[in-house]
């Protein structure tokens, strides 16, 4: 996925229950960190994934403040046109 988000730029992901903790998690998070940061929508995959847990594991990647927003909000708010 990540390498199709390199190489479209009208292709976005919202990985959910892969993203964090399963195969190509630092994949995903390279990409977040750089050429796809602003084509991620956070998805919590609710109630499969507990919200809380799942945020507190996307905070312990480390991502930069910056991609962090696009993620879990400025990115779908864009593509949805919420203000």
């Amino acid at each position: 996925m990540a390498g199709v988000l390199y190489r479209r730029d009208n292709v976005w992901a919202m990985p959910d229950s892969y993203f964090p903790g399963s195969i190509g998690e630092e994949d995903y998070a390279r990409a977040l960190r750089s050429f796809a940061s602003e084509r991620f929508i956070f998805g919590s995959n609710y109630p499969v994934n507990p919200t809380d847990a799942h945020l507190a594991v996307i905070d312990a990647l480390g991502l930069p403040d910056k991609a962090l927003d696009r993620y879990l909000y400025r990115n779908a708010a864009e593509l949805f046109g919420i203000s």
